[in-house]
């Protein structure tokens, strides 16, 4: 029997043994069994998302805020760039510049970046500009007012570990050094025999400085190893070595101004600057709100990667279509969480509990399954513990009793946690244990609700009541009240922890299952299910409750 929901306004019918529907949830034909379909539909792509969706937007949001705390920590970089040349010509012969002339090497490039960044060339920049002596929060003044904090931090401990002023200055120019040497870089222009020396630094002037300092140290160290290489062939009144001193001499008085012409920047050393270092304009590195923005689409990528993850290990049951594919039964209805606002009922406190019109419609199809196959007596329970079977029995029996107009008799089998008397607002008493003792007919233990609905409460049975559930006694009671009524619900025990309803389960017409979405495991589920599965027990469906319909309405039937 295929199963459809229908216009709002209309009642279940039978045609062509196709029962017709409504839940004003989906707001659209959907079918209770659908027939198998290949792949799936972008709306259950949007079920996983919206079902997942807390972690879709914690995940989000949690990489967001990495980005953004990651961007506020990012002071602004300057870099200045120097380019040199190297020309391989010096005053006397030496073979490694005879291996450059002619073409520029990979080797004499690294080379020329380890001289770059040796001692002889970085500790005069430190010392020239005074580096070591700056303060120890020199990035605050740039910095944001996160990194601020964080500076403001490491400058406290710094201060507790430089106590001794000896060691503070030797540490503080070791620091210092370190930190420039972090700071310089080499690279080789490729294709031609020039590369360029490039100083990162918080203040784009101070970058411009550091760099036109090194690549003049870094000349004037060229110099002096031609000097050394001249005085030691031909004597210190050379004329070459003459030269070459005055040479650097006219260099160290200009590490602090402009050179006066391209001459002048030349410089007669083997290795040249083609060009200074402008000042920078633009820090270094992407713009923060495009890193944003990147980091941001890569945690949604994330968190969407991730719900799907979750999904495919997911083993719950949560949809008309898993109870089917994972149980085999069919799916008798689907009961909503309640939402907040809904108005208490004075008379009718139980179906504040649930949508009125989910049980109506549930009760609808459960009347007109009894009616074709002639069930009279249903045993309601569920796959374990806290799935609700207790609140779905009394919701239901009360549609079918005040609505539908049957006579309805709902027995509280639950001895061992009853509730139904609550629900009902009954004082307990004499009820159905008792009645199975023998103690009182059944006339005497049932309680009137209302004109069409009694209950049969637990009674005071105290013992096991696996003792009490003898097959022939119950039938014997089911007779008597068929009588009675014309239909009879029974409220049992979770399959999981107790024997109960599989006791009571072969007196009766049929068994329907409460599922609670979401919780109850398909494993486990199947599990309960075998044994009554071995008794050939007539199994009418399941009923799902405190199901969440993740996609919301105005999506959903659009989609």
């Amino acid at each position: 029997m295929t199963i459809h929901r229908g216009e709002p306004n209309q009642s279940l019918v039978v045609k062509d043994s196709t029962v017709m529907e409504y839940s004003p949830r989906d707001m659209a034909y959907v079918e209770l069994n659908p027939p198998p379909r290949e792949g799936k539909s972008f709306r259950d792509y949007l079920k996983v998302l919206f079902r997942r969706k807390k972690m879709v937007f914690g995940v989000f949001m949690a990489v967001a805020i990495a980005a953004l705390v990651a961007l506020e920590l990012r002071t602004p970089l300057y870099e200045a760039r120097v380019k040199l040349l190297i020309r391989a010509e010096k005053l006397v012969e030496s073979p490694y510049y005879r291996d450059l002339d002619g073409s520029l090497k990979a080797e004499a490039v690294l080379t020329q970046s380890e001289i770059v960044k040796s001692n002889p060339v970085l500790e005069r920049t430190v010392k020239a500009l005074t580096l070591d002596e700056r303060p120890l929060n020199y990035e605050k003044p740039y910095a944001s007012s996160l990194k601020k904090w964080v500076i403001d931090l490491k400058t406290q401990w710094l201060q507790k570990k430089m106590r001794d002023d000896k060691w503070r200055k030797a540490d503080r120019f070791r620091a210092a050094l370190s930190d420039l040497r972090d700071r310089v870089k080499v690279k080789p222009v490729a294709g031609t025999n020039l590369f360029s020396i490039s100083v990162s630094d918080f203040d784009p002037i101070t970058a411009t400085v550091i760099a036109n300092t090194v690549s003049r140290y870094y000349i004037i160290f060229d110099l002096e190893q031609q000097l050394a290489e001249i005085s030691t062939k031909y004597g210190e009144k050379h004329l070459a070595v003459i030269q070459l001193r005055d040479d650097i001499q006219r260099l160290q008085s200009q590490l602090r101004e402009a050179p006066n012409s391209y001459v002048d920047l030349m410089g007669p050393a083997s290795v040249k600057i083609l060009e200074e270092a402008p000042v920078p304009t633009e820090s270094v590195g992407f713009p923060g709100t495009l890193l944003f923005l990147a980091a941001a689409f890569c945690g949604l990528c994330l968190a969407v990667t991730l719900a799907f993850i979750l999904e495919r290990f997911d083993s719950t049951i949560s949809s008309a279509e898993d109870v089917e594919k994972y149980l085999n039964l069919p799916l008798l209805g689907s009961i909503p969480v309640r939402k907040f606002g809904t108005k208490l009922l004075k008379k009718e406190p139980l179906l504040s509990t649930r949508y009125t019109r989910s049980f109506q419609d549930l009760a609808d199809h459960i009347h007109l399954i009894m009616s074709q196959s002639g069930t009279r007596s249903v045993l309601m329970t569920a796959s374990s513990a806290g799935e609700g079977a207790s609140v779905v029995t009394a919701n239901v029996a009360t549609y079918l009793s005040r609505d539908l107009g049957h006579k309805v008799l709902v027995i509280d089998a639950n001895l061992r946690n009853p509730s139904l008397n609550r629900f009902f607002r009954i004082q307990d008493g004499r009820g159905f244990s008792d009645v199975l003792c023998g103690d009182v007919p059944l006339e005497a233990a049932v309680r009137s609700v209302n004109g069409s609905l009694d209950l049969l409460p637990t009674g005071r049975y105290s013992n096991n009541p696996l003792i009490l559930f003898d097959t022939m006694k119950i039938q014997d009671l089911l007779r008597r009240a068929g009588e009675l009524y014309e239909i009879i619900l029974i409220d049992s025990t979770n399959l999981k922890d107790y024997k109960d309803a599989h006791a009571i389960s072969a007196s009766v017409d049929g068994v329907v299952l409460v599922v609670e979405a979401g919780r109850a495991r398909r494993q486990v589920v199947r599990a309960t299910l075998a044994s009554l599965e071995q008794k050939k027990v007539n199994l009418l469906g399941v009923i799902l409750n405190k199901r969440v319909f993740h996609v919301p309405e105005i999506i959903y039937g659009r989609v």
